[in-house]
C-alpha cells in the first residue's frame, strides 16, 4: 500500500525553522506474507523520482491514494483505497448544517461495501481459500453495490456545486473509480490501506522534528503496500 502524508521536520539541530516533507509509508500484511512489514520512507520532495526510485521494476499489485506520483509508475497494477474517498465524504457530512442528505447516503454504500469484507473474514467454506472466498463475496456482493454506487454518484454530480466538500468527494471518487473498483477483481488485494494509515497515526508529527534531512531514519518504517502479481482483470462498474 502507498500513500503520502507531510511531516514536519526542523532543518538541523541549531535551527529550528520547520519545513513541511513527505513521508511515505510501505506496508506488507500478515495476512500477505509471513513476515509482515511496515515501513516510513521520509523524502524531501513530492515528486515522481521517490517513489520511482523506491519500487524500481516492481509489477505487482500496488494501492495507494490519489496522489499523482504513484499513477506515474508503470510497472504496478494500480488499486485504489477505498477508505480515502470515504473519508471525503465523511469531511462533507461534517461540514453540512443538516445531518442527512447526500453524503450520509454515499457514506451507506460504503458501510455496505465494508460489511462484505467483513464478511469475507469470517470462517472459510470447507474446500475453498481466503482469496477464492473473498472474491467470490466481492463479485457476488460488491459488485452489484458498485455499479449502483456509481450511477448515484454520477446523478448526484450535476446537482452538487464543485468546489463543495461534498462536490470535491463525489468528483475525487468518480475520478478514481477505475482504481476504487479494482479491488473485487482480486481477492489478494485489500479495499484500503488502512494498514499503513493506522501506523503513520501512531508516529505524530512530533517524532521528525529533530530529523534531518537526509538523515537516517532509525526505526521508522514505509508507505505502499506490495501484494502480489499484477492483476488483468477490471470491473466495468460504470453507468450503462
Amino acid at each position: 500500500m502507498a500513500t503520502k502524508q507531510r511531516c514536519t521536520c526542523s532543518r538541523s539541530p541549531a535551527r529550528p525553522r520547520r519545513t513541511q516533507r513527505i513521508c511515505g509509508c510501505t506496508a506488507r500484511r500478515a495476512e500477505d506474507c509471513p513476515e509482515p512489514v511496515v515501513l516510513f520512507d521520509y523524502q524531501p520532495g513530492r515528486g515522481q523520482e521517490y517513489p520511482r526510485a523506491f519500487l524500481g521494476d516492481y509489477d505487482g499489485l500496488l494501492m495507494t491514494d490519489g496522489y499523482a506520483a504513484w499513477r506515474a509508475l508503470d510497472g504496478p497494477t494500480h488499486f485504489g483505497c477505498l477508505a480515502h474517498a470515504r473519508c471525503a465524504f465523511v469531511d462533507a457530512l461534517k461540514g453540512m448544517k443538516k445531518p442527512g442528505g447526500r453524503a450520509a447516503q454515499a457514506l451507506e454504500y460504503f458501510k455496505a461495501l465494508y460489511q462484505v469484507e467483513t464478511l469475507a473474514k469470517a470462517d472459510l467454506p470447507e474446500g475453498e481459500t481466503c482469496i477464492d472466498y473473498k472474491y467470490r463475496l466481492r463479485q457476488q456482493h460488491g459488485v452489484p453495490l458498485l455499479v449502483s454506487f456509481r450511477t448515484w454518484l454520477d446523478e448526484q454530480a450535476p446537482q452538487v456545486l464543485p468546489e463543495s466538500l461534498l462536490g470535491k468527494a463525489i468528483s475525487y471518487t468518480r475520478d478514481q473509480w477505475t482504481y476504487l473498483s479494482r479491488y473485487v477483481c482480486d481477492g489478494r488485494a485489500p479495499a484500503d490501506n488502512n494498514v499503513a494509515v493506522q501506523r503513520h497515526r501512531r508516529r505524530r508529527e512530533g517524532e521528525c522534528h529533530d530529523l534531518q534531512p537526509g538523515a537516517h531514519l532509525p526505526r521508522l518504517q514505509r508507505r505502499t503496500l506490495r501484494l502480489s502479481p499484477a492483476c488483468t482483470h477490471r470491473i466495468a462498474a460504470t453507468r450503462a
